[in-house]
């Protein structure tokens, strides 16, 4: 097959959709039992005495992962609007086109009845190293002076076309009948040879440097819930209702310092917390704490490692600790009375059963016995405190 001309063509278009349509299969199969709404919503349907969710939201989502798909061309767009809006009006629009008489092109079919369009493998490969090659002219090579963003889209009219944006740097109810966007998606859609080679090999089809973080924040009420058709209303909105943002918080907090050009460690006591913050480790990774801890018990850091590195740098006492968790999530498993004080205590907060009206701010009573009094020695004091909890 490898000199059938067009048959080459329709090979690559059928290998492509197949490997789409699969995916699209897998996500609409994967949400026959699933539906999205917001939680302001299912509060709406709860006050008007309605338990039956399963005719409620959205039932077919194509996420914002699905290349191609509104969701990802959305993204997409908000990203490069917050560069936009970050580094301002674009300094040069580049547009390359493929070019089927480029002489490498030409050599390599010479001694074949092939025409260039039918090796749109050939050609996707090549144009995307004359893709890689301009961006690093423009990034690393200055061919365009100092540059502070790269912006780049593929589309598929005809022969691969990139188009380049460069910022050069600044010295100063029922719903049953919902929309379907895998339908949608499905409705019109063209595939070309050169797409379909594209998209096999996998490259990107949108690029941009530096990159964007999305921080995930929502006005109150309004953001999206994912439950099933048989869940009860009350079961969802209670199990979606918990969480104080800490994970928002401390991602904004390490986004802000490290852009000053500051260092942040981020650490958690689970691996599924650390999983969820920029560069987290858990303190047993990060501090090469041993799990089963004894009387002799130290920290095996190597020297010469970051760690050591860092705090050769700066003094101990001299580093910004941050500690922070939520009330509920953190009780003592020390069994006994004044534990059992305090973690009711704790829960009593949680719930807003401790201290005045909470309307966002409210003054809280802390009980004398677990409050640092000793101002001359407030660390021994603190020491002393945690240890009688053992002795």
């Amino acid at each position: 097959m490898v000199e059938y001309n067009v048959v080459i063509q329709q090979f690559l278009v059928d290998a492509y959709t197949m490997i789409e349509s699969e995916r699209l299969y897998n996500i609409r199969n994967q949400q026959n039992v699933l539906r999205c709404e917001s939680y302001e919503t299912l509060h709406i349907v709860k006050n008007n005495g309605n338990t039956d969710i399963s005719n409620i939201g959205q039932r077919v989502i194509l996420f914002s992962s699905f290349t191609g798909g509104a969701c990802y061309m959305m993204q997409n767009y908000l990203d490069v609007m917050s560069l936009c809006k970050w580094f301002g009006y674009r300094d040069y629009f580049i547009t390359i086109t493929c070019n089927p008489k480029w002489p490498i092109i030409q050599r390599f079919i010479v001694e074949t009845n092939l025409k260039p369009e039918d090796k749109h493998d050939i050609l996707s490969r090549l144009f995307k190293m004359k893709v890689d090659s301009l961006i690093k002219d423009l990034k690393k090579n200055s061919l365009l002076g100092l540059v502070q963003e790269v912006i780049y889209t593929v589309d598929f009219k005809g022969l691969d076309r990139a188009i380049v944006a460069v910022v050069q740097r600044n010295n100063t109810d029922d719903n049953d009948d919902a929309f379907d966007e895998i339908k949608n998606y499905y409705d019109c859609r063209y595939v070309s040879a050169c797409e379909a080679s594209w998209r096999i090999f996998g490259f990107d089809v949108h690029f941009r440097t530096p990159s964007v973080v999305r921080f995930l924040f929502h006005l109150l009420g309004q953001q999206n819930v994912v439950y099933g058709v048989d869940d009860d209303n009350e079961d969802v909105l209670n199990k979606h209702y918990g969480g104080i943002g800490k994970t928002f918080l401390w991602k904004t907090v390490s986004s802000a310092l490290r852009s000053e050009g500051k260092i942040v460690l981020n650490v958690a006591s689970s691996g599924i917390a650390s999983l969820l913050l920029i560069g987290g480790r858990t303190a047993h990774s990060l501090f090469i704490i041993p799990l089963n801890l004894t009387e002799d018990s130290f920290c095996s850091i190597t020297p010469k490692s970051d760690v050591v590195e860092l705090n050769s740098k700066l003094p101990f006492g001299v580093k910004v600790i941050v500690f922070g968790g939520d009330f509920r999530q953190i009780l003592p498993d020390v069994p006994n009375r004044k534990t059992t004080t305090f973690a009711k205590w704790l829960l009593d907060i949680g719930e807003g059963k401790v201290g005045c009206l909470n309307n966002g701010e409210a003054i809280i009573d802390i009980p004398d016995d677990i409050l640092i009094t000793d101002s001359s020695d407030p660390i021994g004091s603190l020491i002393a405190f945690c240890l009688s909890f053992y002795y």
